[in-house]
């Protein structure tokens, strides 16, 4: 049993381990006026618009480099 848990403690540990390495990447994608930056991890970190760009324009940028 006690090894079953160290193996899950291992487990969680290079989990933990390529989670920080997957925070440290950057993807950026750009499309129709719209630049949004991503680390590994899915979080967010900047959203570039184009002015003068209308509603629809900027919603359909967005989903699509989020896509």
């Amino acid at each position: 049993m006690f090894n079953k848990l160290k193996q899950l403690k291992d487990l969680r540990s290079h989990a933990k381990t390529m989670q920080d390495a997957l925070a440290e990447e950057r993807v950026t994608e750009e499309r129709g006026g719209v630049k949004i930056v991503m680390n590994g991890n899915m979080e967010v970190l900047s959203v570039i618009l184009n002015d003068g760009m209308t509603k629809e324009a900027t919603e359909s940028g967005v989903k699509t480099c989020v896509n």
